[in-house]
């Protein structure tokens, strides 16, 4: 629940625990270009200012019904790039996303 925080650029980050930067409402941009998958624990939930999302090795991403998808409630997300991902699982983003 960092309120200040805006960008997030991790480099050799390989992996986030489930919530990690949950309601972040001031985060606009995310660099992570090690970590390899993301399953749901809504990692970036309800992070309401975040308009680019960058993942240059991330191969999966997913979604646990029980613990929300990774992007929920982030309504203003307009960029997400994961060039080398392989699989996406189903509840990625809930219905009303406007990706």
């Amino acid at each position: 629940n960092c309120t200040k925080l805006e960008t997030i650029n991790l480099e050799n980050v390989i992996s986030l625990g489930e919530s990690a930067f949950y309601n972040c409402s001031a985060l606009k941009k995310i660099t992570m270009n090690k970590i390899e998958s993301l399953y749901s624990g809504t990692h970036f939930g309800y992070c309401t200012g975040l308009e680019e999302a960058y993942f240059a090795n991330l191969v999966t991403l997913g979604a646990d019904m029980g613990l929300g998808p990774v992007f929920e409630g982030c309504s203003a997300l307009k960029i997400l790039s994961c060039p080398k991902v392989t699989a996406l699982e189903t509840f990625i983003f809930p219905l009303y996303a406007p990706i």
